[in-house]
C-alpha cells in the first residue's frame, strides 16, 4: 500500500509501503495511507499551512483559502495519488 509522509516543511513523499516511510517517519514526518487520514492531521494543522501545502504541489492553481480542512484534505489528496509513479511514456 502507498504511504504518503508529510514533513515539517510541508514536503510530500510518496513511499511504496509502510516500511519505506519508517525512515521519514523516524526523522519527524507524519504518515498517512488515505484521505481520512490525511483529513485527520489536516485537523489539527492552521489553514495557512494547508494553503502553503496545496500551492506548492506543481501544476495547481494557487488559493487564499479553503471552506474546509476536508474540504483541503480532500483536493490535495487526489493531486498527490500520481506521487512516485513513473511517468506514462508519451505516444511517439
Amino acid at each position: 500500500m502507498k504511504t504518503f509522509t508529510i514533513d515539517n516543511d510541508n514536503n510530500i513523499t510518496a513511499f511504496p509501503t509502510p516500511d519505506h516511510a519508517a525512515a521519514a517517519v523516524g526523522a519527524g514526518a507524519q504518515p498517512f495511507t488515505s484521505q481520512k487520514q490525511l483529513a485527520e492531521l489536516a485537523a489539527a494543522w492552521p489553514t495557512v499551512r494547508l494553503v502553503e501545502i496545496w500551492n506548492s504541489l506543481p501544476g495547481v492553481e494557487p488559493v487564499k483559502t479553503f471552506k474546509s480542512a476536508k474540504a483541503a484534505a480532500g483536493r490535495i489528496w487526489n493531486r498527490i495519488q500520481a506521487l512516485g509513479e513513473n511517468p506514462k511514456p508519451k505516444a511517439p
